[in-house]
């Protein structure tokens, strides 16, 4: 293949001894790095901004990455271990931009791209668990700029939603008729967005409530992140901004108790490298204010840029975060990359922010890293490196 100047990687590491007692803190285990993809993918990487983790029906993950304008996707295999690179390739011989994966009510994975024609298209499993189809024409004519935010998941009732931006938002849905696993809709105007998109909008988000509403995150071009969601009725709100520091990336998580939550660290957000904490004050009520739950990285860790944060089957919440040098800023990340880890010890208890060594020869990238739980319990996480390899994807084996 082409020799290129930069290319990206993605990393995966699989996350061991999950569960901490609630009274003490352990030491986090180091990953041991190996590689899990053995087809090597040349192209230009997107910096994560097209990067999605799926689950299967039998809880087996699958990743999905934009390289080379296509669609790439590797999968956990029943066996253990995992595929390797395979091309789900494009629609219409255009370039995709943006990738958004959910589940039918069947269990078949189905994603949705948006390609450089500014046209939506979508591809699906033929099965549960099985292998893939074909792309779809257009769905529906121009709903989405290229680039711009791609939000899929299910409503309470099990049909699938589909969120793009166009020139405000626009909504793709299954018809009452056709569902589950029927036909979409039309597209029609949801909102009139009270600001412009953030160039970063890679952290807008599709998460449901207790009681299955969805509910949306996105960045807006004022610094803040905003919320939307659907009422009971079916009708949605309008977008109320979910404050906290201005321009700091947010990332949410359903908590054991049934309450969404949001997660935020970031030095030059915050102002400090602790993490920070807002939530409903109950099951599908409404939100309370930002709390700070943890306490700072220590002196010369380097500069928190985003991070991960999961819910593990023990009801634990862990954090990874992705760090950078000193002299970095939100648009100019600097050497030496890094890891770090925070570990809930108990409900509301969190310790320290901890190193996680990289990969031998590689640099974690610091922006948009990815979680999973597969179907035996484990986490794995996701992040991004440069070195002046080809792609690949690399784990750490559980124990």
């Amino acid at each position: 293949m082409a020799s290129r100047a930069v290319r990206w990687i993605v990393i995966a590491a699989g996350l061991a001894a999950l569960v901490l007692p609630a009274t003490a803190a352990q030491a986090d285990p180091a990953p041991a790095w190996a590689q899990i993809g053995s087809q090597a993918v040349d192209g230009p990487f997107l910096a994560g901004a097209d990067a999605v983790v799926g689950h299967n029906a039998d809880g087996r993950l699958e990743f999905f990455t934009i390289t080379g304008n296509r669609i790439w996707h590797d999968w956990q295999l029943t066996g253990g271990g995992w595929s390797g690179w395979s091309d789900l390739g494009t629609a219409g011989g255009n370039a995709a931009r943006r990738i958004a994966v959910t589940n039918e009510a069947d269990g078949r994975l189905r994603v949705y791209a948006t390609f450089t024609d500014w046209t939506l298209h979508t591809i699906a499993q033929n099965c549960a668990n099985c292998g893939w189809g074909s792309w779809s024409g257009a769905l529906n004519g121009s709903v989405s700029t290229p680039g711009g935010p791609l939000l899929a998941g299910r409503d309470a009732d099990g049909r699938v939603l589909v969120f793009a931006l166009g020139s405000d938002w626009h909504s793709v849905y299954q018809l009452t008729e056709g569902w589950p696993n029927g036909l979409l809709s039309p597209p029609r105007l949801a909102w009139t967005l009270p600001a412009n998109v953030a160039l970063d909008d890679t952290v807008a988000t599709f998460a449901n409530n207790a009681d299955g509403r969805p509910e949306l995150f996105l960045p807006l071009a004022d610094g803040q992140t905003y919320h939307a969601w659907q009422w009971p009725s079916g009708a949605w709100s309008s977008w109320t901004p979910l404050g906290g520091a201005p321009g700091a990336r947010v990332r949410v998580v359903n908590e054991p108790g049934g309450t969404l939550a949001a997660y935020s660290a970031g030095t030059t957000a915050w102002g400090d490298s602790a993490l920070h904490r807002v939530a409903q004050g109950c099951p599908n009520c409404g939100w309370g204010g930002w709390q700070t739950v943890s306490g700072p990285a220590p002196v010369g860790q380097g500069r928190i840029s985003d991070l991960a944060v999961t819910t593990l089957p023990s009801g634990r919440l862990d954090v990874y975060a992705t760090a950078d040098g000193p002299g970095s800023t939100d648009s100019g990340h600097q050497f030496p990359y890094s890891l770090r880890h925070l570990a809930q010890n108990g409900a509301g208890q969190w310790g320290g922010w901890s190193d996680v060594p990289a990969p031998p020869g590689q640099y974690v990238w610091p922006m948009n890293p990815r979680t999973g739980i597969d179907a035996s319990g484990h986490a794995w996480l996701f992040v991004f490196g440069t070195d002046e390899a080809q792609v690949h994807v690399y784990s750490a084996p559980v124990t």
